[in-house]
């Protein structure tokens, strides 16, 4: 008999537990945006660049505190998720991811990254666009749009969306090889980075020409 290969259509357990995530990147781009566009509408980032007239190390400074702040919280959110969906998904027969794992533990990792780079990306945008709702707009458009519209496209397309855009980053949650992968974890997490660092290069960039 011949060797059995991966099922490439099994269920990936660890990524349905992770699927908050989804959600939870709302309250860190609002919590990312927020930091940045109070400053704006009240008046209070002509002080801070008065103080630091570094603006270059002021908005490192921000995303500094609001990446740490979103790796911190997803962490414990990821960690969380998995621990107290162990026993639901055993009481039902199902798959339990283990942190002992190294895919499920690279996974809850990279999903507290994920956000962490998500919240950086905010930033970047709401420097750039300086208005909360656009640039809350933006952000989430650029996450979630490519990932609903890739389930109306055929597989070849909706391959190629998902590595292209910013939510290629979700990739770091998978942990089974499905014939529907579109890119490895680590690489579209690696095509968030990309972004958020040309993000953050026209932010710095704007941010040094414009009046605060």
């Amino acid at each position: 008999m011949g060797d059995i290969g991966p099922n490439e259509f099994a269920d990936d357990a660890t990524k349905a537990v992770l699927a908050g995530a989804l959600i939870g990147q709302v309250a860190i781009v609002a919590m990312a945006v927020l930091s940045v566009t109070a400053e704006y509408r009240r008046g209070t980032l002509r002080t801070t660049l008065a103080a630091f007239p570094g603006r270059g190390r002021v908005l490192a400074a921000k995303a500094v505190v609001v990446g740490l702040a979103s790796l911190a919280a997803g962490l414990a959110a990821a960690a969380g998720s998995v621990l107290l969906a162990r026993p639901v998904q055993r009481s039902h027969g199902l798959a339990t991811p283990s942190l002992g794992d190294g895919a499920v533990l690279r996974a809850v990792l990279g999903t507290a990254v994920l956000l962490a780079v998500i919240g950086v990306f905010s930033v970047a945008v709401a420097v750039i666009v300086r208005r909360s709702a656009p640039a809350m707009t933006i952000v989430l458009l650029l996450l979630l749009v490519p990932q609903i519209v890739a389930t109306g496209l055929p597989l070849s397309a909706a391959r190629w969306l998902e590595r292209l855009t910013p939510a290629a980053g979700f990739a770091i949650q998978q942990t089974v090889v499905r014939f529907d992968r579109a890119i490895d974890p680590w690489a579209g997490l690696g095509v968030l980075c990309a972004y958020t660092a040309v993000a953050l290069a026209a932010a710095a960039w704007l941010l040094r020409r414009r009046d605060a």
